[in-house]
């Protein structure tokens, strides 16, 4: 454990901070600190703040806390909960568990999580306990909640709640040809993260993706996970596809914020062999289909 956790702080800071971790920690924080504040004119938080209408002025802040480990041993693990289907699809809560992992493990994509229901195998108490709240959260807040949450040796710990970013059936158009063809053949199948059906080509390259869009292209962007550097893209094409990561990854968070069709999940190396081409992404069932000519 202590290995993966000095592993992780090291990639962290060097890929935050931009240099590696001094050997003093006042210096690490210090150094952590700065880099928080110097992010708010990163150019995804500029592109952010011009989505969303918010001003420059406004600032910043960064909060500093102790950690708790998920990954410290095998009665340990971290998810994420939403109180309420994020995809629409139920008023039912939909949460994912990774067991002795950490937070961004979750988040990230690059893992495929359980559901939040495997707790029960491991840590039955803290599952109980984490459903009973996200009830009361729910209930307080009169609005579905997304709640980060690890458990370190069996205790749960909450990290952060607010309000989901759920989507609506109705975010993008629906029913696009070819959709509801029996002979359509499915090329590929994963998660619903953002519902609604639309036809687009697969382009993998993000600066692509971006550009083609941009020119008025129909581009569904593929990547075996999404980061915060793809924002930008995924704001401005008509569909995302990944091949790794569940319903509470970067992707589906971010693709339900903009209203974007996207399936996560649909398993790695799958989607190399679509490049290029046009297909239908039914992101309502889950499936990536083949483009059915139409009779004229």
């Amino acid at each position: 454990m202590r290995l993966d956790t000095r592993r992780r702080f090291e990639e962290q800071f060097e890929k935050v901070v931009g240099r590696p971790a001094p050997g003093d920690p006042w210096d690490q924080l210090h150094a952590a600190i700065a880099a928080v504040f110097e992010s708010w004119m990163s150019d995804r938080a500029v592109h952010f703040r011009a989505e969303h209408g918010i001003p420059e002025t406004s600032g910043t802040a960064v909060t500093v806390q102790a950690m708790v480990f998920g990954n410290l041993d095998e009665r340990s693990g971290t998810g994420v909960l939403f109180t309420r289907d994020p995809t629409g699809a139920s008023e039912h809560h939909y949460g994912e568990w990774l067991p002795q992992r950490q937070g961004e493990d979750v988040v990230s994509g690059w893992l495929d999580p359980l559901p939040v229901e495997a707790m029960k195998e491991t840590v039955p108490d803290a599952h109980a306990q984490l459903i009973e709240i996200a009830a009361h959260l729910d209930h307080s807040a009169g609005t579905a909640q997304d709640i980060e949450f690890t458990v370190e040796s069996g205790r749960l710990w909450l990290l952060q709640c607010r309000g989901a970013k759920v989507a609506s059936a109705g975010a993008r158009p629906s029913g696009a040809p070819g959709a509801d063809d029996a002979t359509a053949a499915v090329l590929a199948e994963g998660r619903t993260a953002c519902p609604g059906v639309v036809i687009g080509v697969i382009v993998t390259d993000v600066d692509e993706a971006e550009a083609r869009a941009l020119d008025g292209e129909d581009i569904i962007l593929t990547r075996p996970v999404t980061c915060t550097d793809d924002v930008r893209a995924m704001s401005v094409v008509v569909g995302i596809l990944t091949e790794i990561g569940g319903a509470t990854s970067h992707a589906a968070v971010v693709s339900r914020e903009l209203g974007v069709p996207c399936i996560v999940g649909v398993g790695e190396g799958v989607l190399g062999a679509l490049e290029g081409r046009s297909v239908t992404l039914d992101a309502t069932r889950g499936r990536v289909l083949e483009v059915v000519p139409r009779e004229t």
